[in-house]
Parts: structure tokens; sequence; C-alpha cells
């Protein structure tokens, strides 16, 4: 059975124990290994965990950073559509908590690093696009068709410069987004040649990375995105309470904007008089000056429905020359 735990990272378990002031002795730190050992050796079922992995982030809170850029995603294609003239669509495919260091180690081939100022914050963002993306959207741009051949040529400073003009609408498109959660104003201040300069925090702080898919009948690739862990805490603290402040208000103080929102829908209402149960053969029997008996009474409440749903209670009765039907009291239904 492979080890659960290696060395280093019980290790890195006991040192996190010294950081909070829980000081184990050597007789403390052995009784720890034998009992993980003996919980490898026994085969007991077990969860793996990796230690090294950073939680600052809750899974809730990662699946409200991706819903909330799905909308961002769809921007960013509409962005390109019309740049590049072709159709194409965008998906935000991953959100991730991960630290620096692992970001770079599995970034693999990209064609273009750009730094993103985020003023007031200190520390940058990085954008990243890979090969196919760069060398298809310039082609379109030249007036070619986007489909490209491997291997693909490296980028020279001549693709990199028409790359420019798409790139800019981008970066302004996604602070435009975020921008409805945090008050900043981001923007490309720089490109760099290589992945290893691309060192805007330590290898072991924690980051968010986005991950946006794009794909389209000529022009395919992706956009990367990685955030610092000060700008990736105002989302997802601002997402917990919905995407505007109005959600922090408390309950029902928003009665009126969704009155107000869905006031004008149009939706079916009837009254039901009775209903009765036939055969197929009665049904097909049926001439006119038949007559049904329903379940009903005489008097008594009908079922007034919305959209096909019994919902209220109501007297069958007359306004001037038209028949009418007088609403009476809600319909009481489980849970509600």
């Amino acid at each position: 059975m492979k080890d659960l735990l290696s060395n280093e990272e019980i290790d890195t378990l006991l040192e996190l124990f010294r950081a909070e002031g829980v000081g184990l002795a050597e007789k403390e730190v052995g009784e720890l290994r034998e009992a993980v050992s003996e919980v490898l050796e026994a085969g007991t079922a077990v969860s793996p965990v990796d230690l090294l992995k950073p939680n600052r982030f809750t899974r809730d809170q990662l699946d409200a950073v991706e819903r909330f850029l799905s909308s961002t995603a769809s921007g960013l294609a509409a962005q390109l559509a019309e740049k590049l003239r072709v159709d194409l669509i965008c998906d935000c495919v991953g959100v991730e908590q991960q630290r620096f260091g692992d970001w770079q180690a599995h970034l693999g081939s990209v064609a273009s690093i750009y730094v993103l100022t985020l003023p007031p914050f200190e520390v940058p963002a990085l954008l990243t696009l890979s090969d196919a993306l760069l060398h298809g959207a310039v082609d379109r741009i030249l007036g070619g068709s986007g489909r490209l051949e491997d291997p693909l040529p490296p980028a020279t400073d001549a693709v990199h410069s028409v790359a420019e003009s798409f790139v800019g609408p981008l970066v302004e498109r996604i602070w435009q987004s975020l921008g409805e959660l945090a008050q900043f104003a981001g923007r490309p201040s720089r490109r760099l040649a290589s992945q290893a300069m691309a060192q805007i925090v330590g290898p072991n702080d924690v980051v968010l990375s986005v991950y946006f898919q794009v794909s389209g009948e000529s022009v395919n690739g992706d956009l990367r995105m990685v955030l610092p862990f000060a700008l990736a805490e105002q989302l997802t603290g601002r997402l917990a309470h919905g995407r505007t402040p109005e959600y922090d208000a408390a309950p029902g103080a928003m009665r009126e904007v969704v009155r107000a929102g869905v006031g004008e829908v149009v939706m079916e209402v009837g009254a039901v008089l009775g209903r009765t149960e036939l055969s197929l053969r009665d049904l097909l029997a049926l001439a006119p000056g038949d007559v049904l008996t329903t379940d009903r009474q005489v008097g008594e409440d009908l079922e007034i429905t919305v959209e096909g749903v019994a919902r209220l209670r109501g007297e069958l009765g007359r306004r001037g020359r038209q028949r009418a039907v007088r609403i009476g009291p809600w319909i009481e239904r489980a849970g509600t």
C-alpha cells in the first residue's frame, strides 16, 4: 500500500503545529509517527490528504467565483468575436487555489505573459495567452483564416504588437466585470519575455488561478489568470453575500425591488368549476345536451389556479352583466 503521508508531509504537519504554539516533545513526535504507521499497515480506509495544498478558500467560495466569472467569459467571447470577426465561445472551466510555485510549474507552454497592475493593491496579477490563441487571433486580425499548422512558429515582436490590439480590450472586460465586486482599475503594464520572470509573489504564497477556454471554428486556445491572495480574498468575501451590497440588507428589504422586477410578468389564472373522470368510451360518446356530474356542490368554493397549480379559493358570482369569481383565501400547502 502506498504511504498516505511522506516524511516531508509529516514534517510539514509538525511544523504547522509548532507555528501555532503547540509544542511537541520528541516522545510525542515518535508517537505520532507510530500512529500513522499503524493506520497504513492495517490498511484502514482513509482519504488522501495533501498537507501542502492551501485551504484558504472553501469549495463553495471557489464555486461562487467560477459561477460569477462565467458571465465574464461570455463578455470575453463577445469581445474576441467582434475583433476577430469569427463565431466562438469562451468558458470559465476552472477556478483553483494554489501556491504560486505550483501554478508556475503547471503553466505549460504559453506565448505571452502580461503583468496586470491592480491599484490600490500593490501585488499585480498575471494573464497568459496560449500559443494557439495568440497566433490564431493575430492571423485573423491580419486577414487570414486563423487555422494554423503545427509546429507553431515562435512569437516575434511584430506578432506581440498586433496582439496588443485585442489583449487590452480583454483586460478591460475582465476588470469591468470584477469591478462589480471590488473597486480598482486594472491594465496591462508590461509583457514578460519569459516565464522565469513572472515572479509576482513568493513560491509558497497562495494565489487564485482562473482558466478560460476559447473555442471556435478557426480560433482555439486558452487564457489563464492568476490573482494575488489579497484581491482573491476580497472577491470571495463579497460573493459570500451576493454581487451587490444590497444583499446585505435585512430580510424583506428587497421585496419592493423584486416586485418591480417581476410585476409585469404575464401569468395564466383560471377558475376550476369542477372535475370528473370518464372512460375513453364515454368521452367519445358525448353529444350536445349531455350533462356531466362534477365533484363540487352548488355554492362550494372554487379552486383558482396560477399556471395550472391551485393557489387560491374563490366564489362564483357576477360583476355587472359578466360572470366573475370573488377571490378567497390562499390554499394552505405543505412546506409553505
